[in-house]
C-alpha cells in the first residue's frame, strides 16, 4: 500500500472518529440559527485564522472527505454538520509539537474548551467553543503529516458545499 493511500485511509478513519467522538448528538445543539453557508464560512474562517496566526508557513490542502456533511442525530429533520478538513503542508514534522503548542495557545486565547487531548499518544487534540459549539481538531499521522478540521453545530437542510 502506498504512503499516500495509507494516509488517505488514515485521515478518513480519523475524521469518522472525530464525528463519532465530538459530532452531533447530545453534546451538540440539534438545530442552529446559522444557515449552511454561514456555518461553512465560519468553519473556513476558523481554519484560516489559525493557519494565518500560528502556522503561517503552512499551505492548506483539502483533505480527503473535505466538504462531507455528516448527518446529525435526528436525521428525520434533515440537519447536518458542516465539516471542513485541510492538510497543513509545508510543516517540517520536527516542528509538529511546536504547532501543537501554538494550537493549544490559540484555543485558550479564543475560549475553546479541550474535549480531547491525546497528542502524545495518538496525535490529536480537539476542542469545542462554548458559544457557537464549533469543534476544531489538530491531528497528525504516523508519517508526521498534520491536518486541521472545523465542524459546525447542526444546521437545517444542509447539502454538501464543495470548496
Amino acid at each position: 500500500m502506498s504512503r499516500r493511500h495509507a494516509g488517505t485511509i488514515l485521515i478518513a478513519t480519523l475524521l469518522g472518529m472525530t464525528v463519532a467522538l465530538v459530532g452531533c448528538g447530545d453534546s451538540r445543539k440539534e438545530t442552529s440559527m446559522l444557515t449552511q453557508q454561514q456555518a461553512t464560512d465560519e468553519a473556513e474562517r476558523l481554519i484560516h485564522d489559525f493557519t494565518a496566526g500560528v502556522a503561517a508557513t503552512a499551505r492548506l490542502e483539502p483533505a480527503p472527505g473535505n466538504g462531507i456533511e455528516p448527518p446529525c442525530t435526528d436525521q428525520a429533520n434533515g440537519t447536518h454538520m458542516v465539516e471542513r478538513a485541510y492538510w497543513l503542508r509545508g510543516i517540517d514534522p520536527a516542528g509538529n509539537d511546536t504547532v501543537y503548542q501554538a494550537f493549544l495557545t490559540y484555543l485558550t486565547a479564543h475560549n475553546y474548551k479541550i474535549a480531547r487531548d491525546d497528542w502524545a499518544s495518538n496525535g490529536g487534540v480537539a476542542a469545542k467553543h462554548p458559544t457557537n459549539d464549533f469543534t476544531v481538531e489538530l491531528a497528525k499521522n504516523a508519517t508526521g503529516d498534520v491536518w486541521i478540521t472545523a465542524d459546525s453545530t447542526c444546521v437545517p437542510n444542509a447539502k454538501p458545499t464543495p470548496r
